[in-house]
């Protein structure tokens, strides 16, 4: 299913113009960190967002080596902070930022440091909506995850379970 939405999306930010960053969470391996998907999403967009590189130099300075930062630290510093005020610029010139989608696969894999998947589901139901309104996220996992997001009392959430007619018609 992933690999699907992944292979269509790509095909559509060529057409479509917008700007898409992704993080796929692996059990076990370095990419399953919170920190990883974080520092990854920071850097594709920074790579097809003008202006957003240069607003992350500093905060990569700074943060160089702080092992120690929670998930929340590295989201503001990284994406919350930087998208808001690029937003912000862009937005007052009178050329808003394209669409952006952060594509998040196999959130059920998610971990940080050793607690499993639970505090980066947290963070990304809790913190993503407050990002700048151009972006957006889909979220793929397993079904255990949806609790997270099912106490999320938000209009920017829509969870589709496994064997909804909504899900099955994809």
């Amino acid at each position: 299913f992933s690999a699907v939405v992944e292979n269509n999306l790509t095909a559509r930010t060529k057409s479509d113009k917008f700007v898409m960053a992704r993080h796929f969470f692996k059990v076990g391996q370095a990419r399953a960190q919170g920190r990883a998907m974080i520092l990854s999403l920071a850097a594709q967009l920074a790579a097809q967002l003008p202006g957003l590189a240069e607003a992350l130099l500093p905060v990569a300075k700074e943060c160089h080596g702080k092992m120690d930062m929670t998930l929340d630290d590295l989201f503001d510093r990284f994406l919350l902070e930087p998208l808001t005020r690029l937003d912000q610029a862009a937005t007052s010139c009178g050329s808003p930022l394209p669409p952006v989608l952060l594509l998040l696969d196999a959130l059920d894999e998610a971990d940080h440091k050793g607690q499993g998947w639970l505090p980066v589901a947290r963070l990304v139901a809790r913190r993503f909506c407050s990002l700048p309104p151009c972006v957006k996220a889909i979220v793929t996992s397993r079904p255990h995850t949806s609790v997270v997001f099912t106490k999320w009392d938000s209009p920017h959430v829509n969870v589709i379970e496994p064997n909804t007619d909504q899900n099955m018609q994809d």
